[in-house]
C-alpha cells in the first residue's frame, strides 16, 4: 500500500490527440488545488501525440510541483492501437508473448509497429489477451517529463484499460458488449466471462447510436452469437438520448465520485480518481 504524506501532491492527467486535461490534488483529503483543460488541433506535420506532450510540459512548468509529486496518466484511444491475441494451449514466456504481439501488430500496421511500446493484458494462457501499443517516442517523452520535473510516475495506461480495471467489479464475468465513450473515440469490447474477445475502435460522432447499432449487429452476424447485454460507460455525456435498439438490454455504468470537478471536460479523469 502506498501512503501519501499530508502535503504530497497528486497529478491526474488525461492526454489525447486533441485534448489535455489535468487536476492536481493534495494530501489525504485529495483536495483539488488546480485544474486545467484545453483542446487543440493536431499538427499534420508532427506525430499525433507530440502537441499534447508539449502542452503538458508547459502546464507542469506553470504548476511548479514539489519534488516527488505523483503523476498518473491515461492515454485516449486516438493515440493507442489495440489487437486481440488468441489464447494458446501452451504457455508463453513474457518475451515470447511480446514477440507474438509485435508480429500481430506488424501484420496489421506494417513496420511502423517496430517503434511502438507494447503492453499485454494479463490473462490465462488459454484465454485471449488484449495488447495495446503507443509510440515508443511518446512514452520516452513522458519519462523525460518525469525526470525533468522530478516527479514520481505512478502509472501510464490507455484510457480503455484504466476504465476496464476501474469498473471490473461491475463487469465481473459478464457476457456483454462493453462500450466506452471518449471525447473523440468510441470503443466497443465484446466480453465472454469478463474476458475481451474482440475490440473495435471508431470515431465518436453525434450519430454514435447508429454506429454502435451497426457494430453490434456486425459482430453478431460474424460470430453467430446471440444478443448480449449492453453496458455503456459515457461520463462525457450528461444523458444518453436516442438509446440503442430495444433488441439489446442496456446497463449504464458509472464511477461514484462526489467531486464536481471530475464532470464535463474532466470526465476522463474519473477512472483515475
Amino acid at each position: 500500500m502506498s501512503l501519501l504524506w499530508p502535503n504530497q501532491h497528486q497529478l491526474l492527467v488525461a492526454i489525447g490527440a486533441q485534448q489535455l486535461c489535468l487536476i492536481m490534488r493534495k494530501g489525504f483529503s485529495k483536495k483539488i488545488v488546480a485544474k486545467h483543460h484545453e483542446s487543440y488541433e493536431k499538427l499534420a506535420s508532427e506525430p499525433p501525440w507530440k502537441l499534447g506532450i508539449q502542452r503538458l510540459d508547459i502546464r507542469l512548468e506553470a504548476l511548479e510541483l514539489p519534488e516527488n509529486s505523483q503523476i498518473s496518466l491515461t492515454i485516449a484511444s486516438d493515440l493507442v492501437r489495440y489487437v486481440i491475441l488468441p489464447g494458446h494451449e501452451i504457455a508463453m514466456s513474457s518475451d515470447e508473448k511480446l514477440g507474438y504481439a509485435l508480429a500481430s501488430f506488424r501484420e496489421i500496421y506494417g513496420a511502423a509497429a517496430d517503434s511502438w511500446k507494447i503492453s499485454i493484458d494479463d490473462t490465462a494462457p488459454t484465454q485471449p489477451s488484449l495488447a495495446c501499443a503507443i509510440d515508443l517516442s511518446m512514452y520516452e517523452a513522458i519519462i523525460e517529463l518525469e525526470q525533468k520535473y522530478k516527479l514520481k510516475l505512478k502509472s501510464v495506461q490507455p484510457y480503455l484499460m484504466t476504465t476496464f480495471n476501474k469498473l471490473f467489479s461491475s463487469i465481473k464475468k459478464a457476457n456483454a458488449s462493453f462500450v466506452i465513450i471518449e471525447q473523440t473515440r468510441m470503443a466497443t469490447l465484446f466480453l465472454q466471462n469478463g474476458i475481451c474477445q474482440q475490440v473495435y475502435i471508431e470515431k465518436f460522432t453525434n450519430d454514435w447510436q447508429a454506429s454502435l447499432e451497426e457494430t453490434l449487429s456486425r459482430y453478431q452476424l460474424l460470430t453467430n452469437q446471440p444478443s448480449k447485454e449492453l453496458m455503456i460507460y459515457a461520463p462525457i455525456l450528461n444523458s444518453i438520448k436516442n438509446e440503442p435498439s430495444n433488441r439489446f438490454s442496456h446497463k449504464r455504468l458509472s464511477v461514484k465520485t462526489s467531486n464536481d470537478a471530475l464532470h464535463s471536460d474532466f470526465a476522463m479523469l474519473e477512472t483515475l480518481a
